[in-house]
Formats: structure tokens, sequence, C-alpha cells
């Protein structure tokens, strides 16, 4: 390799890392305060994220119907990856957050800010936590 090339790929590296420390999760991600529950994950409009215990590791499997009643939590232009979070490519091609391997989802029951309707729906719906909460 070149002196260039290698200058080339030293910055690219650098700028990588910059980037990944520039935002450490989605925007606005937060645990519950107030509400049924205390640490129950929300995003920026207190809209409760769920787990699918039929999904496996960063590999969402709630598509189709499914995806109506259980909306994927797709990540905005400038959000990146980091601190657990994760963005994972879906079957039908969309883009999807997952937490420490968990693809998130909201659920279509959830009417209002801190709904939590959607928790232990056919036992495999649980709202996803952030270790620690907002203790």
């Amino acid at each position: 390799m070149t002196r260039g090339a290698s200058a080339v790929v030293a910055a690219v590296i650098a700028l990588l890392g910059l980037l990944s420390q520039a935002k450490a999760q989605p925007a606005d991600i937060n645990s519950m305060t107030k509400g049924p529950v205390d640490d129950a994950m929300i995003d920026g409009r207190q809209r409760v994220l769920y787990t699918f215990d039929d999904d496996f590791y960063d590999r969402p499997t709630c598509l189709g119907r499914c995806a109506e009643d259980w909306p994927p939590f797709e990540p905005k232009a400038e959000d990146l990856p980091g601190a657990g979070f994760a963005m994972v490519r879906r079957a039908d091609g969309k883009w999807q957050w997952s937490y420490v391997g968990r693809p998130l989802y909201y659920s279509a029951r959830d009417r209002n800010a801190y709904d939590v309707r959607g928790h232990g729906i056919d036992g495999l719906w649980h709202y996803a936590r952030l270790p620690g909460g907002n203790d």
C-alpha cells in the first residue's frame, strides 16, 4: 500500500470512530418515569418500545400483517448506532432499531403516551428496558 493510500485508510478509520461516538443511541430514547411502569423504554414522543420473543438476534421476524400490529422502530437519517443499539435490515428491505440484539417495535394497541397495552400479548411481547432505567 502506498503512503497516500495508507493516509486515506487512516482518515476513514478516524472518521468512522468519530461518527460512532456522535450519537450513542437513537434520538430521545429514555426510560419511562411516569405512567403504569417506571422502566419501559420510550421514544421522544413517550411511545413505549417492545421486543418480540420469536425474533432472532438482530433478525426481526415480525413482518407483513404482524408489522401492521407491531410497527418497527425505524431509524431517522441522523441516527447512528452505538451503546447497545444497532440498525438491522429487515427482510422487507427497511431498517429497524435493535437493542442488545433485540429488534424494537411499537404496539398499534398503544394509543397515548405511556400506554403499555402491548405488554404480555400472547406471552411473546414485552416492553423493552434500558439498564438502570431513570433511577
